[in-house]
């Protein structure tokens, strides 16, 4: 049976087990074996689609601020982070794109020549 884990890494599972003082992961470490192990990568995105889900349903049915968590969840999903990098891009776009914008309106004269009809009897208005 090939091992997933060091024999360390198994160790202080262990020990997180047993000991509830010490259920505490430093980030460096738990980072650590995301990149070391597929098996742990695999928890983590799951981990994160699990959360990113409930915080989801909650802003949706207001159980958490709605603002919040469209800010944060970039970080639990790459749809959504693919979704504001997507809007920023269009607002980039937008930006760029800024100036004056010239409208010719035709003059009330030509207006005047114009037949405008009702729309119901299709008969000119005077």
């Amino acid at each position: 049976m090939k091992l997933l884990f060091s024999a360390k890494a198994v160790k202080h599972f262990e020990q997180l087990r047993n000991d509830p003082s010490k259920k505490r992961v430093a980030p460096k470490t738990y980072y650590g074996w995301v990149k070391r192990y597929p098996i742990a990568k695999e928890a983590n995105e799951f981990a994160k689609t699990i959360i990113g889900n409930r915080r989801e349903v909650g802003a949706l049915k207001r159980k958490f601020d709605v603002g919040m968590v469209t800010a944060s969840m970039p970080m639990y999903s790459d749809e959504w982070k693919e979704n504001v990098e997507w809007k920023s891009s269009l607002k980039h776009k937008e930006h760029h794109n800024e100036g004056n914008i010239t409208v010719v309106l035709p003059s009330i004269d030509e207006l005047a020549q114009k037949k405008v009809f009702n729309r119901s009897s299709k008969e000119p208005i005077n």
